[in-house]
Parts: C-alpha cells; sequence; structure tokens
C-alpha cells in the first residue's frame, strides 16, 4: 500500500490478493474520497503483487513467479513526493489470526524507515522479511512501514 498520510481517508492506492477473492487493485484517489476497486484474477495465494509509482500514475499487478506480470489496473492517484509505503494484512474475521509471510519488499530511489513498533504482549510481531500473525486480524498491523523521498516507487510482495 502506498498512502499520502497515515490518516483514515488519505489518498491511497493498494494491490491486495486474497486467498479467497484473488487479485484486487484497490485506491481513493482523493483525500476523503470513495474507494475503488479493480478485481484481477482469481487465483489463490501464494502470489507475487506489485505496485508500481511514476509520478501519480499507479500501476497495481500480479505475477505467479515475481517475473512475468499482469497488469490488473493502472489509475491516477495525486499524492505528495514523500509518501508512506508498508504491507497490509487483515484475516477479515475477529475470531481467526492473520498469518503471513514477506518474501521480498523493494524500492527505487531514497527510502527511510524502519521496522514497525514491538508488537504488543502476545504476538510476534512479524515484520519485513519474516512471518507473524496479528492478535485478532482486524487490526489492521503494517508489517513494515517505508517514507518514500522520492516521486517513484516499487513495492513487491509475495502473499
Amino acid at each position: 500500500m502506498i498512502r499520502e498520510t497515515l490518516n483514515a481517508n488519505a489518498a491511497n492506492a493498494f494491490m491486495a490478493q486474497s486467498r479467497s477473492n484473488g487479485a484486487t487493485f484497490q485506491r481513493r484517489v482523493t483525500a476523503g474520497g470513495v474507494t475503488t476497486s479493480t478485481a484481477g484474477a482469481a487465483v489463490g495465494a501464494p502470489t507475487w503483487v506489485r505496485l508500481q509509482r511514476a509520478g501519480n500514475l499507479f500501476t497495481a499487478s500480479t505475477s505467479p513467479d515475481g517475473i512475468n506480470w499482469t497488469v490488473v489496473g493502472t489509475d491516477t492517484v495525486t499524492m505528495a513526493a514523500t509518501v508512506q509505503v508498508g504491507i497490509a494484512v487483515t484475516s477479515h474475521n475477529g475470531a481467526m489470526l492473520n498469518c503471513a509471510t514477506v518474501d521480498s519488499i523493494g524500492g527505487s530511489g531514497g527510502w527511510a524507515g524502519a521496522a514497525s513498533p514491538p508488537p504488543p504482549a502476545g504476538g510476534d510481531g512479524g515484520g519485513g522479511g519474516g512471518g507473524g500473525c496479528g492478535l485478532t486480524g482486524l487490526e489492521f498491523p503494517a508489517l513494515l512501514l517505508l517514507r518514500r523521498t522520492r516521486r517513484q516507487a516499487r513495492l513487491s510482495r509475495k502473499a
């Protein structure tokens, strides 16, 4: 996910992958606006997802191998040069834990940031390059939050 700010209603672009719904490109093109979605292939996890930014043009893609990519959608989302980049996971079920493994995250340009704060008691925290479980899955924790200082960003992960 790439967000202009950490505000709940911030402009954002998000490439999602779920076992039950497949790939989805979600975005809010203006702060406070409506979130729109474009469905991709109905393939289950694990698969690679990629979100690329070139200026204000965002392209969301999926891949079975991290080499051959299929574009799910593109859209213009006006954002500042400095944005928030992170990985979001949820089980969408308050009675179930969410476990996710991050295989890779990368980008080009001036990256700065660190892993998320220490996990709450009882959680293992997850983090970039590893796996982890949320407490209930509804917290929508960002496993890794990076601050982008350039106008181009690329986020790849295996979901």
